[in-house]
């Protein structure tokens, strides 16, 4: 025996075989009629299965916009810490080149003090002795830059110099070898000089008997010996002074270095900065609308349906 058909399936056939019998004829209007995209029935029901789609759209859309506005906030803050770091390297290196100049001074004070009309002719030792006294100080100095350097490295969040960037700037800062000359003062102008025209008087005064050639070939020698003592003495003021000149000449060197330095620091001791938060800062605006417009729809969307 062969098993029947359920009942709506033959219920079907005959309202397709008896045309407007058993209600085919209104059960087609309400079939045409729901097809309509413009029936309240159908947008409403749309609608209903669209929702919970815009609702997860939503909810993805402001996960993408909390991790942009952390990272835009994160950029910030690298920005700010990499501002501050850069201030901290420009006090550093200014309060360098002031240690390093009151200690080279302080040092060259000393050895200025040892050029006598004695030591004059160990100028050459001198020379050594200075420069070896401004390398301790720059070295002293760059120690302290160093220290400060690390610390402002760890308190903006920074990395610290590596040691082959540590040894670079130290053969930035190295001062040069300097020399030191000798000055050897001449105060003769032709003919008998002031010291010695004024010791040929005095010696005529004293050796009236002998004459006055004589006596002024005894004066000019004593003249000649006072000359020589001021010119020794010029000497020494105008050595010393060299050795100051010499010296400033260093400092002034390094400190024409500034900028320089701060940029290399900045190059090599410092986290590169992210350029794209101009365009991660749009892309975080547009979002916001976007969500705004969904919501907005949502929200719209449900007062059709409860309708």
């Amino acid at each position: 025996m062969t098993e029947q058909p359920p009942l709506y399936v033959m219920s079907a056939r005959a309202v397709d075989e008896n045309g407007h019998y058993f209600g085919a004829e209104e059960l087609k209007r309400l079939l045409k009629g729901i097809d309509s995209a413009q029936h309240p029935h159908i947008r409403r029901a749309r609608l209903h299965c669209l929702l919970p789609e815009l609702r997860t759209l939503v909810t993805e859309l402001e996960i993408s916009l909390n991790e942009g506005r952390s990272n835009l906030h994160a950029q910030r803050q690298q920005e700010v810490s990499r501002q501050n770091f850069n201030d901290a390297i420009t006090t550093a290196i200014q309060t360098f080149m002031q240690d390093f100049s009151a200690i080279a001074d302080n040092r060259a004070a000393v050895i200025e003090g040892k050029i006598t009309e004695e030591t004059l002719e160990q100028i050459g030792t001198y020379s050594e002795e200075v420069n070896r006294a401004i390398q301790q100080a720059a070295e002293q100095s760059l120690e302290s830059l160093f220290a400060a350097l690390q610390r402002a490295a760890r308190k903006f969040g920074q990395p610290y110099l590596a040691r082959a960037t540590r040894q670079k700037l130290r053969h930035m800062l190295l001062p040069t070898a300097i020399n030191v000359s000798t000055v050897t003062y001449d105060g003769h102008y032709g003919g008998m000089s002031t010291g010695a025209a004024s010791g040929a008087v005095i010696g005529t005064a004293i050796a009236p008997g002998i004459g006055t050639v004589i006596g002024g070939v005894i004066g000019a020698f004593l003249g000649a010996g006072r000359d020589g003592k001021k010119d020794k003495e010029q000497s020494v003021i105008l050595t010393r002074s060299n050795l100051r000149d010499a010296v400033k000449k260093v400092v002034r060197a390094l400190e024409e270095k500034q900028e320089m330095v701060r940029t290399f620091i900045m190059q090599h001791g410092s986290q590169k900065l992210d350029t794209g938060s101009a365009t991660l800062e749009a892309a975080i605006n547009k979002l916001e609308v976007a969500i705004q417009a969904i919501t907005q729809c949502i929200q719209q969307a449900e007062e059709l349906v409860c309708e």
